[in-house]
């Protein structure tokens, strides 16, 4: 379904990046391995399995592929919470509850979400569907009673909800799709055909000689049939950029910010009694295109002659989460849509995530870091641009890199709850 190959598991180049991105600043931005292990030791994993939901519409749908394409247009444009100040002084919504109010309304009026739809979706859809506009009506000086339209607080979020919407719509025209649903349906079944070849070939290499009835019985639903959860969000990016998300990171990414943190050997890492951060604060908005086309298939590593390195972090937060709420809704609707190695996506790296990891105080950041994030005067200093009040984050490497140790902490805290969670078996079996 690709309209060219991809390259094998972007997981695996995530992981890989975002560890080196952490392991290059660790000095300014680290994890607590002891706060890790103390949250994970808490953590209910019945309760929080049972949590994973994904998005609910109380509504009925005619069909599967109908329900996919709202589940998808929901995720394909949900930047974040980063607007999310502006929208509830306007809309009295936040991000979410803005693009879901859409969706449902455009469900009732029956509006078909085909890619004709999507490529001719504009800024008056903005204002008549999700109930905000981007521009807004000024007055003229010198001219009483006559305003004049601009480009208003929310004119950003507008341009990047009509922009994602319309190329959407052209890439699905391209591949001959109809709408998302369709398009994700072929994606999944060309998948599940090629983990049947696999296993095709498995069982002839096995037993050449065996009859086509064994070898059918062995392609029957299974496990191993299934289509990989990694592979989905790389086809879905391949073939919808916008549900793509990279961010190129140049070592040393924090470069003129001074020491404190985590120490090397034996010794103590700081403790710089760390503050919650405004969630807006560390959102990165619109970062699908925050690296170039033609950096897209490219390494994880990128060698730059013989002076700095930069790294590839292919994030993919919207293609991941619609992945994962895919199978957590409709996989017991539809074997199709049951996948396997969903324990191979990646921790989410946006905003809410870190908020919460340094709340918890599992990722640390130095002094000069939480100075540059909070407006000190560190900040103008070090040449790192930060955010003004009720901004978010600008994009950038202190941005991917919070975003990198946001991964590596999610990681670690599975693996701190899943051997807490053998110990636990462990000595229930010993006290038995």
């Amino acid at each position: 379904m690709s309209k060219k190959s991809v390259r094998a598991d972007f997981a695996t180049d995530l992981r890989r990046g975002c560890n080196e991105v952490y392991e290059a600043n660790k000095s300014q931005i680290w994890i607590d391995q002891q706060a890790v292990e103390n949250f994970a030791a808490r953590l209910p994993i019945s309760d929080v399995a049972s949590s994973v939901r994904g998005l609910y519409l109380p509504m009925k749908f005619e069909s599967l592929r109908q329900e996919l394409t709202l589940m998808c247009i929901y995720h394909l444009m949900d930047f974040g919470s980063g607007f999310d100040p502006l929208l509830l002084a306007k809309a009295r919504r936040d991000s979410r509850e803005t693009i879901q109010f859409g969706i449902i309304g455009l469900h009732i009026q029956g509006k078909t979400l085909d890619y004709h739809w999507m490529k001719n979706f504009s800024a008056f859809d903005i204002s008549s569907i999700f109930g905000f506009d981007g521009r807004e009506e000024v007055p003229v000086e010198g001219l009483p009673c006559v305003t004049m339209s601009k480009p208003g607080v929310l004119d950003r979020f507008s341009k990047a909800l009509v922009s994602t919407v319309k190329d959407a719509g052209a890439a699905l025209d391209e591949t001959g799709s109809r709408d998302l649903g369709e398009l994700l349906m072929t994606i999944i079944d060309d998948l599940r055909a090629q983990e049947r070849s696999k296993l095709r070939a498995i069982a002839n290499a096995a037993n050449p000689t065996a009859t086509s009835s064994i070898v059918s019985l062995l392609m029957k639903p299974s496990p191993s049939a299934m289509a990989p959860a990694p592979r989905l969000v790389e086809e879905l990016v391949e073939n919808i950029s916008g549900f793509g998300d990279r961010g190129l990171v140049t070592l040393p990414s924090l470069a003129g910010l001074g020491g404190g943190g985590e120490k090397r050997g034996d010794e103590e890492r700081g403790d710089e009694g760390e503050k919650n951060v405004k969630k807006e604060e560390e959102e990165n908005i619109i970062n699908n295109n925050s690296v170039n086309e033609s950096n897209k298939d490219t390494a994880a590593t990128v060698a730059n002659e013989d002076k700095d390195r930069s790294v590839l972090l292919p994030f993919h937060r919207k293609a991941q989460a619609l992945v994962a709420a895919i199978s957590a809704l409709l996989g017991a609707k539809d074997e199709r849509l049951r996948l396997k190695d969903l324990d191979r996506l990646c921790g989410d790296s946006g905003p809410l995530t870190i908020a919460a990891l340094r709340a918890l105080q599992i990722i640390r950041v130095s002094e000069d870091v939480s100075k540059v994030l909070e407006g000190g005067a560190s900040a103008a200093q070090s040449g790192h641009s930060r955010p003004q009040d009720g901004e978010e984050l600008p994009v950038g490497n202190l941005e991917r890199t919070l975003r990198a140790a946001a991964v590596v902490a999610c990681d670690r805290i599975v693996e701190a709850a899943a051997a807490a969670a053998a110990a636990a078996d462990d000595d229930t079996a010993t006290a038995a």
